[in-house]
């Protein structure tokens, strides 16, 4: 048997769920009877914050995976998050047991949370071995196991990016239908959903089936088929519906001439229209009487799918029709599911429908329900030809809506011909007076859209046009910050700050220079484009000043790639760090290094520059930047044990320890300061507040209470030898320990120096020491 096991991989928020959802929607249009099992996982938030995910299973299910800052105590963890492991197998072990008639498998994804299960990756082997399509999701993190399943046979990878996404989903639905059609014929099955069965259905007419009952559900099907149809002319691509419609028309009970019930024509009419015979839709518009018109929807749906097949005879024929009484049941203010014949030809490209309409009068700024005008749905659709016809008619080149939340459009046909890439359609709007710099209310501009979705022809053609790299957006607009329009789904939220989720990426940024920064492909040729045409990274310059640091926003993001780039960029042009933000940067690093691998090696790309630059620096920091980097590393690490502290369990070491190097990095560079203030509220960081003290203070007696404890146990022993050889030292009975509030002050000279000489190794040896 052979077998197809598809699993989508990519960087976190690049949209695998997404695609996967999508592409199971998808296949149960085409076929409803699919029969699907599996489970995904999803986000659970409130107010903005996230609290864990959930496993939801195919059919609904629902149950916890994992929370922060709690959980049944001993449950692993995995960064913040609380495993629930007896929840996750409940739910997801039963769905990867192969079950009859199950055709499809869906596992959403094998990550480290599920890999704590030991009985989630032998169930997960065993479905593979067992079923012949299974759907899934993996991480881009080099994971054993996930490396071992890679391996198996009829394992295919798919990898996605956000420019890549919907062309890789189309592939990806295209081979599963093509693998369930296979296991469909392999088991001796008719697989409706693949596609019609043409030997299956001439069998079915010959034995005496009735073509006219078959005609719903084949008109259904087909009408499914061509929704995500993406060339053009798609009534041209090879369509095995089709070609079951065309088999029943050609059947004799279905001749025009028969004397049909009016719902049966009206049938015949839409499937004829489908196969693009305009002979046979005369013949049957001519052979109707008043009855056939009498549905109103039948009529709108008959009117919108002969634009959409491009047949302008057949819709002048239907809106010529008269009644008896002189009514006329067709006209240009119809609509099917919202979509006028216009806008249904503009989205499909059918330019011949186009003309008609416009020649018989059709309204190019009419709007639909949802706001969309023709020519929106013409760059909806990609279809150059159309959009072009539309404003030569005088179609305004700026029609504004709302932007769609599920990412089919944009605000204005402008922004979302540069979301999708289509450069051409670009160029025809700009040509005919497209707005080039003007902001909507979600705060997107033309440049900004560019930038985002990482389309830099794009944002060199508007660069070249003069517009202003350096423009803010309006403080009434969006609180005066740039969306990303290439997450549209999301609420604005301005960038996470000190209270935000290490893990949540921001959905607005202050500047251009920022949002390119933060992009994950081409955030190098993006600042160069903006650079080049005048931008500033540097906060004095910029135009909201500190406020719009690209080098922070870029940090807070973690955006490895336009950090790098920006501080390759200030050491050739020789701007100091400071007015680059470095400062900032590196406390938004800092906030999110325990939780985030990208932030841990952004803070590392930062301390690398600034100790390359400490030397030729103007200043050095002031003592509040200090603070402020770490404070933001004792936030991260207070976030990063906050699970385990509200379960009462000890310290994850390996964070503490790692903190404590950072800690011992930026004391290395000068970067230190006094924060014993904050331990009364977090004594947990007392070993991370020693290694960021100045030098001077960090072993002295005053700290000796937040030492680490394998230090401060070698140091009892070395006070309790000092009380048995100076009986002055009354207070301390021999053979007992010093009291754990014992101060150092009481030792003498030489022995104090002593005990700070052998203290001289780093904390983070102390700390490895008593982990062995």
């Amino acid at each position: 048997m052979s077998r197809c096991h598809i699993f989508v991989t990519g960087s976190p928020g690049v949209g695998k769920s997404t695609l996967i959802q999508r592409v199971l929607n998808e296949l149960q249009h085409h076929d409803p009877e699919l029969m699907a099992q599996g489970f995904h996982t999803e986000e659970v938030r409130q107010g903005g914050e996230r609290l864990g995910f959930d496993v939801v299973t195919l059919d609904g299910r629902r149950g916890p995976l994992a929370r922060a800052g709690g959980g049944a105590r001993g449950a692993p963890t995995v960064g913040k998050y609380a495993v629930d492991l007896p929840s996750f197998e409940r739910l997801a072990l039963p769905e990867l047991r192969p079950q009859q008639g199950v055709q499809l498998y869906c596992i959403d994804e094998v990550g480290k949370m599920e890999l704590l299960s030991p009985a989630f990756l032998p169930a997960v082997t065993s479905l593979l071995d067992a079923a012949p399509v299974v759907l899934g999701t993996l991480p881009v993190a080099r994971l054993p196991q996930v490396e071992a399943l890679k391996r198996r046979p009829g394992v295919q990878v798919v990898s996605i990016t956000r420019e890549d996404r919907d062309r890789k989903m189309q592939e990806v639905l295209a081979a599963l239908q093509a693998a369930l059609h296979s296991a469909a014929r392999a088991a001796g099955k008719w697989q409706p959903g693949a596609g019609c069965d043409a030997a299956a259905l001439g069998l079915l007419l010959a034995a005496g089936a009735d073509p006219l009952a078959l005609l719903p559900r084949l008109l259904l099907r087909y009408d499914w088929s061509v929704q995500v149809a993406q060339l053009h002319p798609f009534h041209e691509q090879p369509n095995g519906w089709r070609a079951g419609l065309a088999a029943c028309l050609a059947h004799p009970a279905c001749e025009p001439e028969r004397p049909h019930a009016s719902e049966h024509r009206c049938q015949l009419l839409l499937a004829a229209i489908c196969c693009r015979d305009a002979a046979l839709c005369s013949r049957l518009i001519q052979g109707a009487g008043d009855g056939c018109w009498g549905r109103h929807a039948n009529n709108c749906h008959l009117l919108v799918a002969a634009a959409e097949h491009d047949l302008p005879a057949v819709l002048s024929a239907l809106l010529d029709v008269r009644t008896a009484g002189g009514g006329q049941p067709f006209s240009l203010a119809m609509a099917h599911e919202g979509c006028s014949p216009l806008a249904a030809a503009a989205e499909r490209n059918s330019c011949g429908a186009l003309q008609l309409l416009l020649q018989r009068g059709a309204d190019v700024h009419a709007a639909g329900p949802d706001g969309l005008a023709p020519l929106h749905w013409a760059v909806i659709g990609g279809a150059c030809e159309a959009a072009e016809l539309l404003l030569l008619a005088g179609a305004s080149p700026n029609p504004a809506c709302a932007a769609d939340t599920s990412g089919l459009h944009l605000e204005r046909p402008l922004l979302t011909a540069i979301r999708e890439g289509q450069l051409a359609l670009v160029r025809l709007l700009l040509a005919h007076g497209a707005a080039p710099a003007a902001p909507t209310e979600r705060g997107c501009t033309p440049l900004s859209a560019a930038v985002a979705c990482e389309r830099l022809e794009a944002a060199r053609l508007l660069l070249g046009l003069g517009v202003d790299a350096q423009q803010a957006m309006p403080p009434e607009l969006n609180g005066g910050r740039y969306r990303d329009a290439s997450l549209p789904g999301r609420a604005p939220q301005p960038a996470q700050q000190a209270g935000g989720t290490a893990s949540d990426r921001p959905s607005s940024y202050a500047s251009l220079l920022g949002l390119a920064a933060s992009r994950r492909t081409h955030a190098a040729s993006l600042l160069d484009a903006l650079l080049a045409a005048g931008a500033c990274p540097a906060g004095d310059q910029a135009p909201l000043g500190a406020a719009a640091l690209p080098l922070a926003e870029a940090a807070t993001a973690g955006g490895v790639q336009g950090a790098a780039h920006l501080l390759d960029w200030a050491a050739r042009h020789r701007l100091p760090l400071l007015r680059l933000g470095w400062a900032e940067a590196a406390a938004a690093a800092a906030r999110r290094c325990l939780a985030s691998d990208s932030h841990h090696e952004l803070l590392c790309l930062l301390l690398d520059a600034w100790q390359a630059q400490r030397d030729a620096s103007e200043r050095p920091l002031a003592a509040a930047q200090c603070r402020a980097i770490l404070s933001a590393l004792l936030a991260a690490h207070t976030e990063r044990q906050a699970p385990r502290l509200a379960a009462a369990q000890s310290l994850d070491a390996a964070s503490q320890l790692h903190a404590v190097l950072l800690s011992e990095r930026f004391a290395e560079l000068g970067i230190c300061a006094d924060l014993t203030q904050s331990l009364q509220a977090a004594p947990h960081n007392s070993c991370i507040v020693v290694a960021a003290l100045p030098p001077a203070q960090r072993w002295s007696p005053h700290t000796h209470r937040h030492w680490p404890a394998p230090f401060k146990a070698a140091t009892s022993q070395l006070l309790l030898a000092a009380a048995r050889q100076q009986r002055e030292l009354s207070s301390w009975t021999p053979g007992i320990g010093p009291p754990a509030d014992a101060s150092l002050a009481v030792l003498p000279p030489h022995l104090l120096h002593y005990i700070i000489q052998i203290a001289s190794s780093s904390l983070s040896s102390w700390l490895s020491y008593s982990e062995h």
